[in-house]
């Protein structure tokens, strides 16, 4: 992907966070908005962790499967295992600690020792 392509996406990405991340500083503490994302019997409520595994596996599954049918020995099954392995951790972290982004971050550096390793 070329620069000019992925330098205009960066900043859309990043002004779509920010603008989710500062809303709430934004909206009284009593709006509907606000509520409908925050309670726990709200629908909105999953938003977050759904944006996160959204994001997992539009990035993550792609190169998944391009490992797998480009398999040709053991270099793409260290590629594949490493995969598999920080997808167990970022589930087994999540359900242990209910923390989905201590649980992205670890996945990403147990991602990233094992392609260091390689």
């Amino acid at each position: 992907m070329s620069y000019t392509v992925l330098i205009p996406i960066l900043l859309l990405m990043c002004a779509v966070t920010w603008a989710v991340r500062a809303l709430p500083f934004f909206l009284k503490e009593d709006n509907r908005i606000l509520r409908a994302v925050t309670d726990e019997d709200s629908p909105g409520h999953t938003l977050g962790p759904a944006l996160i595994a959204a994001i997992a596996a539009v990035t993550i599954v792609p190169d998944f499967i391009g490992a797998v049918s480009a398999f040709d020995g053991a270099a793409r099954l260290i590629e594949i295992v490493a995969y598999v392995v920080s997808l167990a951790v970022a589930v087994v972290v999540s359900k242990k600690t209910g923390n989905a982004g201590l649980a992205i971050i670890l996945a990403m550096l147990v991602y990233g020792l094992a392609a260091f390793l390689h």
